[in-house]
């Protein structure tokens, strides 16, 4: 019934860049709690749930539950062995490739330094700089892996290859 009587308001609130921050039309602004308002965007504008679901939880549980922690890449490094490869899982925008190759400068490593950003035709050239970097102890950072999603089995099979066979201590 709110569609009918407030088709412009409505409209209004659907066309917003962001909704889940905008007055909600007619009655509704003062009868929904903030956990039906994130239905509300759940049922209309499902492409903006997530941005309503941080502000539910940062306002109903402390913004440190919404704040990524600091990730401390020494700490990283003295929990990682030569037998599991570290995997950063990203945000749109974050790039740890930086900080390892600070890192890397800090631990004495820069010259066994080694990236590629995946993508067409990247797959031996990866193949081959982990096999030598197993060998030799090099660190070997693979950039963009989403790019290279066919070749995943394959890396999986790789690694799997090389902690069977006892790499150098200082692969990673």
């Amino acid at each position: 019934m709110s569609f009918e009587q407030h088709p412009k308001d409505w409209n209004a609130w659907y066309t917003n860049t962001e909704p889940e921050k905008g007055f909600y039309p007619g009655e509704w602004e003062q009868r929904l709690n903030d956990f039906q308002r994130m239905i509300i965007v759940r049922a209309l504008r499902p492409d903006r749930v997530s941005f309503k679901a941080l502000s539910f939880v940062a306002a109903n549980l402390g913004a440190r539950f919404t704040e990524p922690p600091v990730l401390d890449m020494q700490s990283v490094l003295e929990d990682s062995t030569c037998l599991s490869p570290l995997i950063f899982v990203l945000s749109t925008g974050a790039d740890p490739a930086a900080s390892l190759f600070t890192l890397a400068e800090h631990a004495k490593m820069i010259h066994r330094f080694f990236s590629l950003s995946l993508g067409q035709g990247q797959a031996p050239i990866a193949t081959k700089m982990i096999i030598e970097g197993a060998k030799m102890g090099h660190w070997v950072f693979l950039a963009n892996c989403h790019l290279s999603l066919s070749w995943m089995p394959q890396l999986d099979k790789l690694v799997e290859t090389i902690t069977d066979e006892v790499p150098h201590k200082d692969f990673r």
